[in-house]
């Protein structure tokens, strides 16, 4: 019985141990529910995280060039540079808004083909990865020359690559007259032009060969069956640095008979063995490649119908 009593609790104890449980309790719930308060009203409060976001802001404007060709670091990075200020700073956190600077992005210059990948980097830099479009040719434009890939794609103003041109050559594509849309970016429409690069990409990989042997192309003419009102026996004439004349027929991929044409590295085999026959060239005006046998023409023969020395003049 004594010890029985030792351990019980004086009613007046134990009613204030009841209270103090019932308070805690009690507590706990109001507790919670500031907090979600809390959490609900901070957003809608002006500035309380506007210093926040700022710091997760990706700025276009701060664009720095991590790894790429040696020509992209020069002019061609300002004038990215100078598109990419004018996008809008985007939160990193946004997806959504991310998503659309990246298109925004892959458009803000001719020279980005697509984007392959895109990574945050918090709190403010969004690494983008992208594939630069190849320019195979330069063509005539209203606005002046201008770079184009194979996907007849306008790359950029001639004016505005010099670092590129430096370092690559590219043919000129004649055409009977110029482009009207030359915006960078944008696909051009001309039959004619489709042709030329067809040409202009057949040709490419011997580039190199022809430049040893000083038979480089500097012209691929488009317009000799409109200068000879249909009686050209070629549809595409190409010219060397030194003016030789190339008649090229059409291009394999031309889509009528263009699978009868001998193959590109046909043609360039009988050119070779012209100039191996021929050294120099000397007294050569102009080669037929169209055939299954080359042919020469020499300069003190009869012209061609139709046939010019000059893209775009006649005889």
């Amino acid at each position: 019985m004594a010890s029985a009593k030792e351990r019980s609790v004086p009613p007046a104890a134990a009613r204030n141990e009841v209270s103090s449980g019932s308070a805690r309790w009690l507590r706990m719930p109001l507790l919670a529910a500031a907090i979600a308060a809390a959490i609900w009203w901070l957003p809608k409060w002006p500035g309380v995280l506007e210093g926040r976001d700022r710091a997760f802001l990706v700025d276009p404007a701060w664009f720095e060039l991590e790894s790429g060709p040696d020509w992209l670091a020069g002019d061609l990075a300002g004038s990215l540079r100078e598109s990419l200020a004018l996008l809008e700073a985007t939160p990193l956190r946004d997806d959504r808004k991310v998503a659309a600077l990246t298109r925004a992005l892959a458009g803000a210059s001719g020279w980005v083909e697509s984007v392959d990948a895109v990574t945050k980097r918090y709190p403010n830099q969004l690494e983008v990865a992208v594939t630069l479009r190849e320019p195979v040719a330069l063509v005539e434009s209203e606005h002046g020359l201008v770079l184009i890939d194979r996907h007849a794609v306008v790359i950029a103003a001639a004016a505005e690559s010099a670092e590129y041109l430096a370092r690559h050559e590219l043919p000129l594509l004649h055409l009977a007259r110029p482009l009207r849309v030359a915006n960078p970016g944008q696909k051009a429409v001309d039959p004619w032009l489709d042709e030329g690069l067809r040409v202009a990409v057949e040709l490419a990989p011997f580039r190199s060969d022809l430049e040893r042997r000083g038979l480089a192309v500097q012209v691929i003419d488009l317009t000799p069956k409109q200068r000879s009102e249909g009686s050209a026996i070629t549809d595409v004439e190409l010219y060397t640095r030194a003016g030789l004349v190339l008649e090229w027929g059409r291009s394999r991929g031309h889509p009528q008979f263009g699978a009868l044409e001998p193959r590109a590295e046909a043609k360039v085999r009988g050119l070779m063995r012209v100039a191996a026959r021929y050294p120099e060239l000397a007294g050569i005006k102009r080669v037929r490649l169209q055939f299954s046998e080359p042919s020469v023409l020499f300069a003190t023969e009869a012209p061609l119908a139709g046939g010019g020395d000059v893209p775009g003049g006649g005889s």
